[in-house]
C-alpha cells in the first residue's frame, strides 16, 4: 500500500523550491532574464549595478531583420566552439553600417538583439569601475575555473555573473589564435584607423580597455550585448496586489487581471530559471493557456512601465 504524502510537508517542499527559484530570480536583480536573436539562440543575462548585461558571448548569424551577417566566424570553423564561446565578428560585422558612437547608452543595435545595443566604450568603463577598475574588474568578470580558460586563471572569481569567456580571435584573413587565453570584446566606438577593445587574459585578475589598429575586416573579437534600458529603471515588487492569478494551483489555463490596463509582458519560468512561455497582456482580464506546461512550480513575472512584478504559479495535472 502507498501511503500519500502528509500535505503538510507537500506544502512546505513546495515552499523550499519556490524560495530557491524566487531567489535564482532575485539575485542581482532579473537575472533569470534571457535574450534571443533571430537565429533562436537564447541567452542569459545579469544586472551589474546599473547595467543588464548578455552572460553569454553572441552567436548570431543573423542581424535582428534577418539579413546574413558577412564577416563573421566561427573559432577554427567549428560550431561546437561557437556554441559555447560564440562567434568572431569584425567591427564592420558587429556595426551594421551604424557610426562610431561612445554615448551612454552608444544607440548603435548593431549585430545585436532587438532591445539590446553594441556597448560604448565608455559603458564598457562603467562596468569595469563598478567592478574595481582594470588592476582587479578580471577577476570579477571572468569564468572562476580552468574548463575554459587556461591555467592559472589568476583570481578568477566570476562575482558579478558576468562569466567572460576566452573566444579569441580570428577571421577570413589572418587565422585563430588565443581562445582558451584571451578574450577580446568589441566596443561602438572607433577613432580613425583604431577600435575600442576590451581585453581580460588568463594569467592576471586585469580588464583591459586598449585601442586596436584596423587592417581589414577579416579579423573577428567576441560580441556581448547591453540591454537598452538599464537596471535602474527596474522595480521588483513580490505580493504585490497590482494583479492577480487564479485558480492557482492551476491545470489547463490561468486568468490574470490586472488593476489597470496599460500593456504589460508576461513571462514564466520553470524552476531551473528557464523561459518557458512569454506573452503580451492587452487586457485587464487576460486568459493564459498553460496546458502544455509540465506539472511542477513556475515564477510568473510581468514586466509594466511601473516595473516587474513577480509571483508563483503551481501547475497541476
Amino acid at each position: 500500500m502507498i501511503n500519500n504524502p502528509h500535505p503538510m510537508k507537500v506544502y512546505i517542499y513546495f515552499m523550499a523550491i519556490w524560495a530557491a527559484l524566487f531567489l535564482l530570480l532575485c539575485v542581482n536583480g532579473i537575472q533569470a532574464q534571457t535574450a534571443t536573436d533571430w537565429d533562436g539562440n537564447i541567452y542569459h543575462t545579469v544586472n551589474i549595478g546599473t547595467q543588464v548585461w548578455m552572460s553569454e558571448n553572441l552567436k548570431s548569424l543573423h542581424y535582428s531583420d534577418s539579413t546574413v551577417i558577412d564577416y563573421v566566424w566561427s573559432y577554427n570553423i567549428s560550431d561546437s566552439l561557437a556554441a559555447i564561446y560564440g562567434r568572431l565578428y569584425s567591427w564592420e560585422a558587429a556595426m551594421h553600417s551604424a557610426a562610431s558612437s561612445n554615448n551612454i547608452p552608444s544607440g548603435v543595435q548593431g549585430v545585436c538583439p532587438d532591445g539590446w545595443h553594441l556597448p560604448s566604450s565608455a559603458e564598457w568603463r562603467i562596468l569595469i569601475d563598478y567592478n574595481g577598475g582594470e588592476m582587479e574588474a578580471g577577476a570579477k568578470l571572468k569564468e572562476a575555473d580552468t574548463i575554459h580558460w587556461d591555467p592559472p586563471n589568476a583570481e578568477a572569481t566570476n562575482e558579478s555573473g558576468f562569466t567572460a569567456l576566452p573566444g579569441g580571435s580570428g577571421g577570413k584573413s589572418g587565422g585563430y589564435n588565443f581562445m582558451g587565453g584571451i578574450g577580446f570584446w568589441l566596443s561602438s566606438y572607433r577613432v580613425n584607423d583604431f577600435i575600442s577593445i576590451v581585453s581580460m587574459v588568463y594569467n592576471d585578475p586585469f580588464a583591459y580597455i586598449s585601442f586596436e589598429y584596423i587592417l581589414d575586416s577579416n579579423v573577428g573579437y567576441s560580441v556581448r550585448c547591453l540591454r537598452n534600458a538599464s537596471a535602474t529603471q527596474i522595480t521588483v515588487i513580490d505580493n504585490s496586489e497590482q494583479f492577480s492569478i487564479y485558480p492557482n494551483p492551476a491545470t489547463d489555463e490561468i486568468i490574470i487581471r490586472s488593476e489597470n490596463s496599460s500593456s504589460m509582458d508576461l513571462s514564466i519560468y520553470g524552476i531551473e530559471g528557464k523561459l518557458v512561455l512569454q506573452k503580451q497582456l492587452k487586457h485587464q482580464e487576460n486568459h493564459i493557456d498553460i496546458s502544455a506546461l509540465p506539472e511542477g512550480i513556475y515564477a510568473v513575472s510581468i514586466r509594466s512601465s511601473q516595473g516587474i512584478v513577480q509571483k508563483k504559479l503551481i501547475k497541476v495535472l
